[in-house]
């Protein structure tokens, strides 16, 4: 039976002296009524109790000379049809917040009308009544009121009689985060959270970013906001648990320069700040640009066609940051590619470019072959001779248009080396059921990446039939090796070849033929 006290106010002392005077005028009125010369030392009185109730009457004050005083002594026996006053042996477990479940456990519970947590005063703040269970004379389950203190354990029998418990519960604060100022900033900005139960937090995030804090108090927390933090909730960690803001804190974004200063539309600008994780756009004196996030603090932003020289902004959900100074957009410059040095090389060799208008430079190609480079100022390019390049000019594109140049360069090829190696009782001849070995030599290096591939056919007749495929991957210069068992008699032939993977081969040995006998 689950039970809540249905009175409207908390029990007070004067209640229980109220109590314990109606009980006394019941017990005087009955010595009186006895007859002087009485002499039993004890009277028994048929009434409401039956258990054994017994009123020493030398704890009842008299006027002196009164019957009292003549039979001193004398203990009055009631009897009732009342259960067993009730006693608390022992609750479990000794500490929770409010909400949780508490099981007592003890005697005479049948009866009880109330269970409250008490500090040991009667007034409202340290008294709380709590809604309860009674699941046997011995088992009471209670939940812990919303106000509960640290103190005793209390129940209360119908016919008023109280039983504490000997230890005291620990009520276990809970945390709540109900509101925090301001409701934005920047990146390293302070903000104050305000909640209760924050004695003990071990933590503090800004939409899941780690802060660093302080606990000022259990209702107060000071916590800087965390790099990479991105708008969202704020949330406290204790060991009790956690809470969450139900209102986003928004993370401001913070722009503090950017390099370079002035640049042609096409041109790559790197932008530095802060709240740049969930950044959605880059603008230049208000034209949209292409730009990727590398990092919370850093973007890099493409000059967009049609800009004019202005601000930069950065938004993202908290806002937009402006720069504080002008982006200047440069016209665009021609490019030119006057020499190249080495004139020939290797694949993986590198090259100097020597023009001018190396401004924004988006792509170096060797005969169309897209080739990696750096742009180490407006007149000079280092770049690498791509795999698969051949022998062609050398172009070079800007946001100001594509140059070429006026001489070739000269794509040094390395075609692979081949040994073949046969079993059987002669060169050229495999022995059924043996393999044959081919070794695929790479060099240089730089083809690391690229595909050695042997090819193996057989021909029973007269046509060439496809037939095995067996490719290594070129981690690094060196012998690559595959090796193939013919499934029956008859010609064979094979090569080795290198290729880029995903393109046609580079290079590739002459047929060798052998029979399998």
């Amino acid at each position: 039976m689950t039970q809540a006290s249905a009175r409207s106010d908390k029990p007070t002392a004067r209640r229980r002296t109220c109590k314990s005077l109606a009980l006394t005028l019941v017990m005087v009125s009955l010595a009186l009524a006895l007859p002087a010369s009485a002499s039993a030392s004890h009277a028994s009185v048929q009434g409401p109790r039956s258990s054994a109730a017994r009123l020493n009457l030398n704890d009842i004050a008299f006027a002196a000379g009164g019957w009292a005083a003549a039979h001193a002594g004398t203990v009055l026996t009631a009897a009732s049809d009342a259960t067993s006053a009730p006693a608390i042996t022992g609750f479990a477990p000794t500490s929770g917040p409010v909400g949780s479940t508490v099981t007592l456990t003890g005697s005479g519970f049948s009866g009880v009308t109330a269970v409250a947590f008490s500090n040991g005063s009667y007034v409202s703040s340290g008294w709380q009544d709590a809604v309860f269970t009674v699941v046997s004379d011995k088992t009471i389950t209670a939940t812990v009121p919303s106000g509960a203190v640290n103190g005793q354990l209390i129940v209360e029998a119908t016919a008023g009689d109280l039983a504490r418990s000997a230890a005291s519960f620990t009520v276990v604060p809970t945390v709540t985060l109900t509101a925090f100022t301001p409701a934005s900033g920047l990146v390293g900005g302070g903000v104050v959270l305000s909640g209760t139960g924050f004695g003990d937090a071990t933590a503090v995030s800004f939409n899941g970013a780690a802060a660093k804090f302080t606990v000022n108090s259990t209702t107060l927390i000071t916590a800087t906001v965390a790099d990479g933090a991105r708008t969202g909730p704020l949330s406290v960690t204790t060991p009790e648990g956690s809470a969450i803001s139900a209102a986003n804190f928004r993370v401001m974004p913070a722009l503090t320069s950017f390099t370079p200063s002035s640049a042609p539309a096409g041109s790559t600008i790197i932008l530095n700040g802060s709240g740049f994780d969930d950044a959605s756009n880059v603008h230049f004196d208000g034209a949209a640009a292409t730009f990727a996030v590398d990092s919370d603090t850093v973007i890099t932003a493409t000059v967009p066609s049609g800009a004019a020289t202005g601000k930069i902004t950065v938004t993202n959900l908290g806002g937009t940051a402006t720069s504080s100074t002008s982006f200047t957009v440069l016209a665009p410059t021609t490019v030119t590619v006057g020499s190249f040095t080495p004139t020939s090389g290797l694949v993986g060799s590198t090259v100097v470019l020597s023009g001018s208008g190396f401004s924004g430079v988006s792509k170096v190609r060797f005969n169309g072959g897209a080739a990696k480079f750096v742009v180490l100022n407006q007149t000079l390019i280092t770049t690498t001779v791509p795999f698969g390049a051949s022998t062609g000019t050398l172009t070079v594109t800007t946001p100001g248009g594509t140059a070429t140049s006026a001489t070739n360069f000269t794509v040094i090829a390395v075609a692979p080396k081949l040994t073949l190696k046969l079993s059987g009782p002669s060169s050229g001849v495999l022995v059924l059921g043996n393999r044959v070995t081919a070794t695929g030599k790479v060099t240089p290096s730089s083809l690391a990446g690229a595909k050695v591939t042997l090819i193996v056919q057989r021909k029973p007749v007269s046509t060439w039939l496809k037939g095995a495929s067996l490719t290594r991957t070129v981690s690094a210069s060196g012998t690559y090796n595959a090796s193939y068992k013919p499934a029956s008699i008859g010609s064979y032939r094979m090569k080795v070849t290198v290729a880029e993977a995903g393109t046609n081969s580079a290079a590739s040995t002459t047929w060798r033929t052998f029979k399998v006998q």
